[in-house]
């Protein structure tokens, strides 16, 4: 069986080329800057560590100690959104606990992560269900070759977070909204996502069930409730689809570093998955 992807870009002897274009050329949404980010990273690291970036109206901290730095001090620094962030939608219901300053961020975060749905002993109960709908998967693999973004990653997450999450698996709009989350074209599905989480909400209050969405819902309820039901819909969108972004993005590398590894290693973990 061989393998297809798009994704020569992040394997480690990639990470040695250079950009050569001014960084003010440089597009930070298009497919070539996400399959291979890193050239741009050292640069920006090495000559430019604090740089405004006209296309994100923001600045961007590159190295280690001055990111830390800067996350450590929310008095100088804030989270909250610039103007424009979010479009038509920037008003005191758009975003979500990430982007909150303290004391908000802590008391919104409670509400999500108070009821234990994204515990250390909930995430180890989950190992059952990952290798369940992986080992379905690769037994459904056609013969010869396969995409690992089309055929692996992006089904296994929307099954995988169907069943946490307790959401229908397929034609749904946030199964359509992963392979485009940070991309392009998000911002065209966001009146139909913010709908569906809204109308979710209401669901889970009416009929809730033991997933982490149904608890925080109960959990906010309790508080008063402390946000409003088009705020706990913009937390679900970004706890649903970047959380989905990453998990496809993490699997369809797990498939491609092997590949770029020397052969003993691909070979080893061929022969024993456990090493992986």
């Amino acid at each position: 069986m061989a393998v297809k992807d798009d994704l020569s870009g992040i394997q480690a002897d990639a990470r040695t080329g250079r950009d050569e274009r001014p960084l003010e050329e440089v597009v930070f949404e298009e497919p070539a800057f996400f399959r291979n980010p890193h050239p741009v990273y050292a640069r920006l690291r090495h000559e430019a560590p604090v740089w405004w970036c006209k296309e994100q109206s923001a600045w961007l901290v590159s190295r280690y100690e001055d990111v830390r730095s800067v996350l450590l001090d929310a008095k100088t620094y804030s989270n909250k959104p610039h103007q424009g962030l979010y479009g038509p939608y920037d008003d005191e219901n758009a975003g979500s606990f990430f982007l909150k300053d303290q004391p908000e961020h802590t008391a919104w975060r409670r509400i999500f992560t108070g009821g234990g749905g994204f515990s250390a002993a909930a995430m180890k109960a989950c190992r059952d269900a990952m290798e369940e709908i992986c080992s379905d998967l690769v037994a459904k693999l056609p013969e010869g070759d396969i995409d690992a973004v089309h055929d692996i990653s992006v089904p296994l997450t929307a099954r995988f977070l169907a069943r946490f999450y307790d959401l229908p698996a397929d034609e749904s709009p946030w199964v359509e909204a992963i392979t485009v989350f940070y991309h392009p074209g998000t911002g065209e599905l966001t009146p139909t996502l913010l709908t569906y989480f809204e109308d979710l909400v209401r669901q889970r209050r009416e009929t809730p069930g033991n997933d982490p969405l149904s608890r925080a819902v109960l959990a906010n309820d309790s508080k008063g409730p402390l946000l409003t039901d088009q705020q706990m819909a913009w937390n679900f969108h970004d706890m649903v689809l970047a959380g989905a972004a990453s998990l496809y993005a993490a699997i369809a590398e797990s498939v491609a570093v092997p590949r770029g590894a020397p052969r003993d290693t691909g070979s080893a973990l061929l022969g024993d998955p456990r090493g992986c």
